[in-house]
């Protein structure tokens, strides 16, 4: 702002407040390249994902930002986004009810059922062991459309996962997810890219794998007179 005062000019300025910069951490991640089945991407600190075929098989994880070309596959020019649909957060209750000595039954309010007891009480499926399906099972389902896209709405995938218990703290340090999927009708350039957006999508939209990852707070359990019955 400049102002006169007689023959003399006087000048005032606003100051400058620097903005600081503040760095992007980027997460390192390691590869491991194999001479068949195939090469894991294991981001720090993070569940790995593996996916596997009778060839090698290379995943790796995207760079930021979407990709916006398309790719010619078959013929067909296909959109290689990450358009992932995100699973709608169910409102339905749920519950376990017990059956009789460690052995429960699980509901959902949509009328699901699961079975859940020890390992000695035989085809039922103990909560450790329903916790790595629910990783599995959220990695293919995040992942679903980008595969079938490319292969076809009836492609054929297993997903297993292991994770060894931690006896003396008893809980899981780490989850090992791998694909079994037959991508051997896909020429390099595609494979690479649909295991690159399947990653991301997993990434991205698998609930269970990022609640895994960042954690959550388990609130101490409440106890309640049960409702009289009608």
């Amino acid at each position: 702002m400049v102002s006169r005062l007689g023959d003399i000019a006087t000048c005032s300025t606003i100051p400058v407040v620097p903005i600081p910069v503040v760095p992007i951490p980027v997460v390192p991640i390691s590869v491991r390249l194999a001479d068949v089945i195939p090469i894991t991407v294991v981001p720090v600190d993070v569940v790995p994902i593996d996916i596997s075929r009778a060839d090698v098989v290379a995943v790796a994880r995207p760079n930021h930002g979407t990709p916006r070309h398309r790719v010619a596959l078959g013929g067909r020019i296909l959109p290689m986004t990450d358009e992932t649909p995100m699973t709608p957060v169910p409102t339905d209750p749920l519950w376990v009810e017990r059956n009789g000595t460690r052995t429960y039954t699980g509901f959902s309010g949509r009328g699901a059922r699961v079975d859940i007891g020890p390992v000695e009480a035989g085809a039922v499926f103990t909560p450790g062991e329903l916790l790595k399906i629910a990783l599995a099972a959220c990695a293919g389902m995040s992942s679903d459309s980008k595969f079938s896209r490319v292969l076809g709405d009836d492609y054929k995938v297993t997903i297993r996962v292991d994770g060894p218990k931690h006896a003396s703290e008893d809980r899981y340090p780490a989850f090992a997810e791998t694909f079994e999927i037959d991508l051997s009708s896909l020429d390099d350039a595609a494979r690479d890219k649909t295991l690159m957006l399947a990653q991301r999508s997993i990434d991205r939209a698998c609930t269970v794998g990022n609640t895994l990852k960042a954690g959550a707070q388990v609130a101490p359990i409440s106890y309640a007179q049960p409702a009289p019955e009608v």
